[in-house]
């Protein structure tokens, strides 16, 4: 399980989202709200207003009536009918003159308005033929009365439509809103991204890690933290790895003087009857001696892999000469057991770090001398391709099972057969495996098809600058 799948996650820009967008649909809810009841209003008094204009306009025409003596007073004026109307909303609309006792004198309704006159001068709102009409009533003088009016159904409609165009609009740009700020807040949150791959790209060793980095104000507390913290574990894995290195170093002159005391014994004893029946436990001194300095050597050599070394700037390396030296000071390891080693590479060189090369290929080798029987056979190969250098080394030893493949990158872990073969410490995988991984390589281990022992590939993903020359192969 990675450690994101362990981590309880909670998506802010998912929260920023819902919460702004929560607030932004209230809000507009709100401003919708208003902007209808505001239409409402303003539509009543436009509406007031005309009434009161048509109120005006009519008292006009019966002013000019009482000016002309052609016309007759008592004769009622009414408009056309429903089939000469101009306008279809002509039937929503209605005037009404009443005489004196209430007679029509001008109308464009068919009914008598007389009974609403007790309601008094002013507007109201009343029912006539199963319809909502709000009216004006206005007592021009003593003996007349006018009334106009209109069917609230026109204001509802206009106010209806009204409405209808704000939350039209209003979801229309909701989307666009909702876009633009999923834009904005993914542009601005991308700052974090970047810094978060800013940060895979920092090595353990270098100073001041995070200081550099270009961070938004809110974030820098965290980074702050996240330096403290990283400056704590530094300190800690410096603190464990000088203490390997003192404990390796103060062994290693002891363990010096107990083989020199060994062989002076060893010597002394050659000249006694006692050599025969003393070996065995000599062999087994010198074996576990031998074991022990293995383990302080390799000890030093997770020394030698600081962070600072490790991850230094690649530089050129000739891999037929760094070979060539590697197995020169293996050379008495291979004549003791009688082995055959054969590599075989071309004049390649490529950038990369020298030291962690030479780890590679000293632990590599040195493995397959140790697990390889005697007159056994090891060859290694360096070839190039175009985008990578791959290095292979197989032997003829027992090999290692399928199974086991995984667990023998583990510190100290080593297989019952191999303990029965050499005095190993288990760390010479693992420390193969740290060095190419600081090199960005990849392993793999298989069964050789020659040499049916232990096959150990690594390719390294770096393009060589590399002139080939003839294969040479060398017998030790």
């Amino acid at each position: 399980m990675t450690l994101n799948n362990q981590l309880k996650t909670k998506s802010l820009k998912k929260s920023l989202f819902l919460s702004t967008f929560l607030v932004l649909i209230l809000t507009f809810g709100l401003i919708i709200a208003w902007a209808y009841q505001d239409s409402v209003h303003e539509v009543n008094e436009l509406f007031d207003a005309q009434l009161a204009s048509q109120n005006h306009l009519i008292q006009n025409l019966i002013e000019s009536r009482r000016l002309n003596p052609t016309q007759d007073d008592s004769i009622p004026l009414r408009l056309p009918t429903d089939t000469t109307r101009l306008h279809e909303y002509e039937s929503k609309l209605l005037y009404q003159l009443l005489g004196p006792s209430g007679n029509i004198l001008i109308s464009s309704f068919d009914n008598n308005l007389f009974k609403v006159i007790s309601l008094g001068n002013g507007y109201h709102n009343i029912e006539l033929e199963t319809h909502q009409w709000r009216i004006l009533i206005d007592q021009v003088d003593p003996n007349h009365t006018l009334i106009v009016g209109q069917q609230l159904n026109i204001r509802n409609e206009l106010i209806e439509h009204i409405a209808i165009n704000l939350i039209f609009h209003f979801l229309i740009a909701l989307p666009i809103l909702a876009g633009l700020f999923i834009y904005l807040l993914n542009r601005h949150l991308n700052q974090l991204n970047l810094f978060s791959r800013s940060l895979s790209g920092i090595q353990p060793y270098q100073r001041h890690r995070l200081r550099d980095q270009q961070v938004p104000v809110e974030v820098a507390p965290l980074v702050i933290e996240i330096e403290q913290l990283l400056n704590r574990a530094e300190k800690m894995i410096e603190a464990e790895r000088e203490f390997i290195s003192s404990a390796a170093h103060e062994l290693k002159t002891p363990f010096s003087a107990m083989r020199l005391q060994l062989e002076n014994l060893q010597t002394q004893l050659k000249s006694t009857s006692d050599l025969d029946r003393t070996a065995p436990y000599l062999d087994s001194l010198f074996l576990t001696l031998d074991r022990s300095e293995y383990l302080i050597s390799q000890l030093l050599t997770l020394q030698k892999m600081q962070p600072e070394v490790m991850f230094d700037d690649p530089k050129p390396v000739n891999l037929h000469q760094l070979t060539h030296q590697v197995v020169e000071s293996l050379a008495q390891s291979l004549i003791d057991k009688n082995q055959t080693l054969d590599y075989k590479t071309a004049n390649i060189s490529f950038k990369s770090n020298p030291l962690a090369l030479q780890i590679i290929l000293s632990n590599l080798i040195g493995n397959a001398i140790r697990y390889t029987p005697d007159n056994g056979t090891i060859q290694i190969y360096w070839r190039s391709t175009d985008a990578n250098i791959i290095l292979s080394v197989e032997d003829s030893g027992p090999g290692i099972p399928e199974p086991l493949r995984d667990k023998v990158f583990q510190r100290f872990y080593r297989q019952n057969a191999h303990r029965q073969i050499s005095q190993g410490c288990g760390l010479g995988l693992s420390i193969v495996q740290k060095a190419a991984q600081s090199l960005g390589a990849e392993i793999q281990l298989s069964t050789s098809s020659k040499l049916k022992g232990l096959k150990v590939i690594i390719t390294f993903p770096r393009t060589p600058h590399a002139t080939s020359s003839p294969s040479i192969s060398k017998a030790l």
